[in-house]
């Protein structure tokens, strides 16, 4: 047990010090003709298995997981934004639900989708561009779902910082 959680610390340092890097590393977004290239959000945590004498012992105790969402980037003539879950083992079910957003708040793409039994799912959402400087942010759900495992759904969320794009 004290090997998963120092392996889950682990984990966690290394997507902090990851934020931390694209965080100083990152500039002020321009009006630049080429496409702006997105950068991660974080987020993560685990499942565990319920103590049950008829669960099969070949699942493992703990699952973790997490994913990301992609700031907003431009791509072609449209505005867009990923999220990418997964999981160190197969579960019944992620629904991603990634968002693009004005500044203001106003909701301008959202496309959730399900994805049963997997381990790794990505998906996007995408708006057109209206050919002026606009300030977009982006969102993204993820639910994780494996019956007999304690903290399922789990329900995890991340926001970007809002990025300046012109296309």
């Amino acid at each position: 047990m004290r090997h998963h959680v120092r392996r889950a610390a682990s984990a966690i340092m290394i997507t902090l010090c990851c934020i931390a890097g694209l965080t100083l590393t990152t500039g002020q977004a321009g009006a630049a003709a080429a496409p702006s290239k997105p950068l991660k959000t974080t987020f993560g945590t685990v499942l565990t298995k319920i103590d049950d004498s008829k669960a099969s012992a070949a699942l493992p105790e703990t699952i973790y997981c997490g994913g990301y969402v992609t700031n907003p980037y431009q791509a072609g003539g449209a505005v867009r934004v990923d999220i990418h879950g997964d999981c160190t083992s197969v579960v019944d079910n992620i629904y991603l639900s990634p968002a693009l957003y004005y500044s203001n708040g106003v909701n301008v793409a959202e496309r959730p989708k399900n994805f049963p039994s997997t381990a790794v799912a990505d998906h996007f959402a995408v708006t057109n561009c209206l050919g002026i400087n606009l300030e977009y942010f982006g969102y993204g759900v993820a639910i994780f779902t494996k019956a007999g495992y304690a903290g399922s759904p789990l329900v995890l969320a991340g926001q970007t910082p809002n990025v300046t794009i012109f296309c």
